[in-house]
């Protein structure tokens, strides 16, 4: 029975670190409108339901004292190929970048390039992510201002050198059902290793809160446009004018 028991404790230990306190937390909200609860990695390439109220829900949780989350959601992406092969598929985090390292520190680690920071659009691509896009469409992504290093490749990679297509950026265009999902093209800013179950993890390309709203066909924080005072007025006016018109009709 303590045997049992210290197993057990040690695989609880083992899955809060590499699984509740480097990638997913404690809670995961999910649409009422999911059909199953497989919504971190979708075989089948299916966008993951969006939770439409987020805003009335998002009141209730930051009134309890224990939440803090991130500003990240989840969805798939067709990652475009412009030399007119196959494209690939990407899971995606969006991601407010301070929130998230705050919550889910050294989750990541930087193997080439640089970090996402606050204010940046741009991509994380993990080295398994990487790997990946490379064995099903010969594009070899790398960060800005880089160039193909064979010396850098793994040594999988290496005997593809020749064939290898080398990227600083990504063309990206999101999975809804609705298709009001927008192309977008961002910066690789850097490379990255997960933690823990880099395998698993890994497949997750890590990018801007902002441009994942636009990638998904979301609102973008920044779309908001501030109409001027003397603007509004004209809206007021022509409010007026449709009533003092509807009176006179009916008059």
């Amino acid at each position: 029975m303590t045997m049992g028991n210290g197993v057990m404790s040690g695989m609880d230990a083992g899955l809060n670190r590499t699984v509740v306190n480097s990638f997913t937390g404690d809670i995961v909200l999910v649409s009422d409108k999911q059909e199953n609860d497989n919504v971190f990695v979708e075989f089948m390439g299916k966008a993951v339901a969006p939770i439409y109220n987020y805003v009335d829900i998002k009141k209730a949780l930051d009134s309890l004292p224990m939440w803090n989350a991130p500003a990240r959601g989840k969805n798939m992406a067709m990652v475009l190929n412009e030399e007119g092969g196959a494209p690939g598929n990407a899971n995606l985090l969006g991601v407010d970048i301070g929130r998230y390292r705050k919550m889910f520190p050294g989750s990541v680690t930087v193997v080439e390039g640089r970090m996402l920071e606050p204010g940046d659009q741009g991509a994380l691509v993990p080295v398994y992510a990487q790997k990946e896009f490379e064995a099903y469409t010969n594009i070899w992504f790398m960060p800005e201002s880089t160039v193909l290093d064979s010396a850098r490749l793994p040594k999988e990679v290496k005997p593809d050198y020749a064939a290898l297509i080398p990227k600083t950026n990504a063309v990206l265009m999101g999975f809804n059902e609705d298709n009001s999902t927008t192309d977008i093209r961002l910066g690789i800013k850097g490379i990255i290793k997960y933690r823990a179950l880099n395998s698993l993890w890994g497949q997750f390309v890590v990018i801007d809160i902002e441009s994942y709203r636009r990638c998904l066909g979301y609102f973008a924080a920044s779309d908001k446009v501030d109409v001027p005072a003397s603007e509004q007025k004209l809206f007021s006016l022509a409010d007026e004018t449709s009533t003092q018109c509807s009176r006179r009709i009916r008059s």
